[in-house]
């Protein structure tokens, strides 16, 4: 998906840890400048959550921190540009599954801008639960699938909402998959979204949300 979603010049067209082929190729003195560049405190964030004394805490932190060596090697990163968006493209890949499935990825803000609250809100009305205009069209009406959803793929300069279903059938064709996705995702860009979907699609995040953040882990994974 990134890789048709992306040009080649951003880092979002490839996996984080790059493709098997890639990986194979590095040697020992690649691994470990990488290493020394990236894996550093430079490169780093320490989130603490709970109920703490702050200056104790950070004593914890360099005792058990300070003694990691920093290296004074310039961090290169690529600079996201929204040349780097492409507008279309497909990427099709054949296995050994049962039936066969479409994911259709739409580019939207990245998760620092507040508009990217609209797509997640827009990603439960459209493809979360059985309540979700997908799941009625597909699966109900249409009966070509046996599971569709929808969520976003989130990047800090640009995300993905994606949707997808899966097929009920090996004779549902992958091109009947992507036709009926698009006609949903039409009628839900042409026509007024009803007030009764927004109050529940942001009743939905909202419980999400206090969900999350119940636990420490969640808390941490929020900041």
């Amino acid at each position: 998906m990134s890789a048709a979603a992306y040009s080649h010049e951003s880092s979002y067209s490839w996996e984080v840890h790059g493709t098997k082929e890639h990986v194979a190729l590095v040697n020992v003195n690649e691994a470990e400048n990488f290493r020394q560049m990236y894996y550093q405190p430079g490169n780093a964030s320490l989130v603490i959550t709970g109920d703490f004394q702050v200056e104790p805490t950070f004593e914890k932190v360099k005792y058990y921190f300070s003694d990691i060596k920093k290296y004074d090697m310039a961090i290169k990163r690529n600079i996201f540009s929204d040349n780097h968006l492409l507008q279309s493209g497909y990427n099709k890949f054949s296995d050994d599954v049962p039936a066969p499935g479409v994911f259709v990825g739409y580019h939207c803000k990245g998760f620092v801008e507040d508009e990217s609250f609209m797509a997640d809100i827009l990603a439960n009305i459209i493809g979360v639960g059985r309540s979700s205009r997908l799941w009625k069209k597909l699966v109900e009406e249409e009966q070509i699938a046996s599971q569709t959803g929808a969520y976003i793929d989130k990047r800090e300069d640009s995300s993905l909402l994606i949707l997808y279903a899966l097929g009920n059938s090996p004779e549902i064709s992958c091109d009947l998959l992507k036709e009926k996705i698009d006609t949903v995702a039409k009628e839900f860009i042409q026509s007024p979204i009803p007030d009764e979907e927004l109050t529940k699609s942001h009743n939905q995040l909202s419980s999400q949300l206090a969900f999350e953040i119940q636990s420490i882990t969640g808390l941490a994974d929020a900041v």
